[in-house]
């Protein structure tokens, strides 16, 4: 679990994502970006996957979000800094010294993507310099069925239904 006061342990080697995914589906993967001082990322942008062949998983097919954080005050005296909502990336997006900040890309991947390993890049341009690292997505060559709607409510915030017959139902 990354969180805003992660900090990478000298020369540690960052893993690449590497994500499975089956046409029709679509799967996320993320990274954290430390800065030791103030800066600011020009592009963040993630090339689109080709296969060994040279196809390509459309870049219409990748969105990629910010993890924003909010101070919240639990107590009389205490702030924390929580995690708060996903945002699209923007240009010239600042970065605090000191804090971990995380990115989240959404890949789908189309119906009639071919099977096989997809490589691509995540590219970073920041005012301190250029950073990149490889991503692979391996599309499975067969699809997952489409589930069934379920006929009850997840939570535990739920009261049980009244009818008897349907709570049985539930509880098989």
């Amino acid at each position: 679990n990354v969180l805003y006061t992660t900090r990478p342990h000298p020369n540690e080697p960052a893993p690449a994502p590497a994500l499975a995914a089956c046409p029709g589906e679509s799967e996320p993967f993320a990274f954290a970006f430390f800065a030791a001082r103030d800066a600011v990322i020009n592009r963040v942008q993630v090339s689109p996957p080709l296969n060994g062949e040279g196809a390509a998983l459309p870049s219409e097919a990748i969105h990629i979000y910010r993890e924003r954080h909010i101070f919240v005050a639990p107590g009389k005296d205490t702030r924390i800094f929580r995690p708060f909502a996903l945002e699209p990336v923007t240009a010239d997006m600042p970065l605090l010294s000191n804090v971990t900040t995380r990115f989240w890309v959404d890949l789908a991947v189309p119906a009639q993507s071919v099977a096989g390993i997809y490589t691509g890049q995540v590219e970073i341009t920041t005012d301190v310099g250029p950073f990149a690292f490889p991503y692979t997505v391996q599309v499975h060559p067969f699809t997952l069925q489409k589930p069934q709607p379920l006929e009850m409510a997840w939570g535990f915030w739920f009261p049980p239904p009244d009818d008897p017959m349907l709570l049985q139902r539930h509880l098989r």
